[in-house]
């Protein structure tokens, strides 16, 4: 069996943010709007068992206070690549 395929759907606004799966950061930035992407994390995924995600959101780079309308929202999507197809878990 094939190791599953994983990736974090993303999505944020206005704030600074980092998000790290097993101590290694996959993605950094200061947004001023807004954002939507879906990362692949196997890099950062090194066997079975329990995974450390952390996210982390700040104020922008310039401000002292978190936007009240900012944002961060992330699930992570697994898929099972056995028979060579990508099939939702």
């Amino acid at each position: 069996m094939k190791q599953p395929y994983y990736q974090l759907d993303f999505s944020a606004s206005s704030c600074k943010f980092q998000i790290k799966v097993n101590d290694i950061e996959i993605l950094s930035m200061n947004l001023d709007g807004q954002t939507a992407t879906d990362i692949p994390i196997n890099a950062a995924v090194f066997g079975s068992g329990l995974q450390k995600i952390e996210v982390k959101g700040y104020p922008l780079d310039d401000k002292k206070i978190l936007n009240p309308e900012a944002y961060i929202r992330y699930k992570i999507v697994e898929q099972n690549v056995e028979n060579g197809q990508f099939m939702f878990v």
